[in-house]
């Protein structure tokens, strides 16, 4: 019986401790700063989202930004974040990324998040 226990408490402290968060949006989360980053990768243009601590919408309004993909080759791509309604933003995508970063510029203040290339997708 307390094999059982020990293996049960084993298995949740992993789960809750290395689990992705999931954002509104299906999205990956990231927390940067005093702020958290959502991104849906699985189509030709990627969706990212910006939230305060408590996952409330930060407005676009103002804010600018860029992805950064890290190729395979130990190459950078660079893309502009452009807004896409009035909390969103859209990038184009790319397929061949170990990696990306994600920079918003609030205020002049950089905020940033890296993405490691392990979204599931069905739709690519």
């Amino acid at each position: 019986m307390r094999c059982w226990l020990v293996l049960f408490v084993a298995i949740v402290l992993v789960i809750s401790g290395f689990s992705q968060e999931i954002g509104p949006h299906g999205g990956n989360v990231m927390p940067s700063h005093e702020y958290k980053i959502e991104v849906t990768a699985c189509s030709e243009y990627f969706e990212v989202y910006l939230y305060n601590q408590s996952m409330e919408a930060v407005l676009n309004s103002g804010i600018g930004g860029r992805v950064t993909y890290h190729l395979r080759e130990g190459k950078e791509f660079i893309q502009p974040l452009s807004h896409w309604g009035i909390d969103g933003f859209s990038v184009k995508g790319c397929d061949d990324f170990d990696y990306f970063t994600v920079l918003f510029v609030i205020r002049g203040r950089p905020i940033t998040a890296r993405f490691e290339n392990k979204f599931k997708c069905t739709d690519r």
